[in-house]
């Protein structure tokens, strides 16, 4: 077995770091510099940069990928290293309003057993309850191999492996993901389920080549191998709210004029929220080399990505446990905000940041 030369060792790096002082943007040479990494955080960016340069670079894609898997195989945290890594469900109260109901409709339909035609109305409610059952038994399974998601108690399986995720898109009304393979077939995976942040960050650290937006890009070819990207709400989602804050304002008006002052300042304390709100939300968001802008109606930012802390995507239930998901950009001076309602996604907008962020951040 030859032992590798020192000095060859020391000329090479040398022409490695030529190289991409000449062109940064050479694949060939920073996946050479990658390899020869030990520090794990720069090995990751290094990959990072060479997949946001090129989502579908096979070889990086690959390093990352037994990266990530041995990290995740020696975390003492997880319960079950060498298979599960994460395991997401219903909320237990949503799970117990279903089968509640399911018991009470089911004990009516004893009570009813000899009336036909009250028995038919209390079958048919139960048989209904099906569909809420269905959804609130799903059990998403995070493993080395892939995902997979049961429902109905195991009675339903489905499973994809990591590579045979072709395309990731978002699902209806954008609750969640839906992940589909080269034959056909199709997982969907609803954003209500507990820990779903986390799934979706599994999914970018092993695929992160799935959120490159390739061909969404709505700026020019010639600027997306710079891994330029802009982001822009659709016209409804941008305006809408105002079709409702300014008749708001105009019935707070009203309520002021003829000295109704307990509505008005209810309705006072209502509209300084959302009008702050409304006007601060980003509706715009680009990424071109190591800088991310954003506009809003109020407000221009312009962040490189030294200057941003962090970027999550984060889930905030209501009262009654319904998830909204959110990208939280939190720069190291200044508030952090949040950006939601985006064509594309909040998930695949998401890993793209963050894979941008990754990219650039230790430059």
């Amino acid at each position: 077995m030859n032992a590798v030369n020192p000095i060859d060792e020391l000329k090479e790096a040398k022409r490695l770091q030529q190289a991409l002082k000449r062109d940064p943007s050479d694949i060939d040479s920073q996946l050479k510099v990658a390899a020869k990494l030990n520090n794990p955080e720069l090995k990751r960016k290094m990959l990072n940069r060479i997949l946001t340069l090129e989502p579908t670079h096979q070889k990086a894609r690959e390093m990352l990928l037994e990266m990530d898997r041995a990290e995740m195989g020696e975390n003492p945290s997880l319960e079950e290293p060498r298979e599960k890594l994460l395991v997401l469900s219903y909320s237990i109260v949503h799970q117990i309003i279903v089968f509640a109901l399911m018991a009470i409709s089911f004990a009516f339909c004893l009570a009813a057993i000899h009336d036909p035609q009250a028995l038919l109305v209390f079958g048919v409610f139960f048989l209904l309850l099906i569909i809420p059952l269905w959804f609130v038994s799903a059990v998403v399974e995070v493993s080395h191999s892939g995902i997979s998601i049961s429902r109905l108690f195991g009675i339903s399986k489905q499973g994809i492996a990591w590579g045979e995720i072709v395309t990731i898109k978002p699902n209806m009304m954008g609750q969640g993901l839906k992940l589909s393979s080269e034959e056909g077939s199709s997982l969907k995976i609803s954003s209500q389920l507990h820990g779903y942040p986390a799934l979706v960050e599994i999914l970018r650290k092993i695929r992160p080549d799935l959120f490159s937006l390739a061909g969404n890009s709505s700026l020019e070819d010639a600027s997306s191998r710079t891994g330029a990207k802009a982001f822009q709400k659709s016209f409804p989602v941008k305006y809408g709210a105002l079709f409702l804050l300014i008749p708001a304002s105009l019935l707070f008006l009203g309520a002021v004029f003829t000295a109704l002052f307990l509505p008005a300042i209810l309705i006072g304390i209502f509209l300084f929220f959302f009008w702050r709100m409304t006007l601060f939300a980003p509706y715009m968001v680009s990424v071109e080399e190591n800088r991310l802008f954003t506009q809003s109606f109020l407000k221009k930012q312009n962040l490189t990505a030294q200057q941003i802390k962090n970027i999550r995507l984060i889930s905030l239930r209501n009262r009654h446990g319904v998830a909204k998901n959110f990208i939280q950009i939190e720069p190291l001076g200044g508030k952090a905000f949040r950006l939601s309602k985006f064509p594309e996604g909040n998930e695949m907008m998401y890993g793209f940041l963050k894979n941008w962020w990754g990219a650039y951040q230790a430059e």
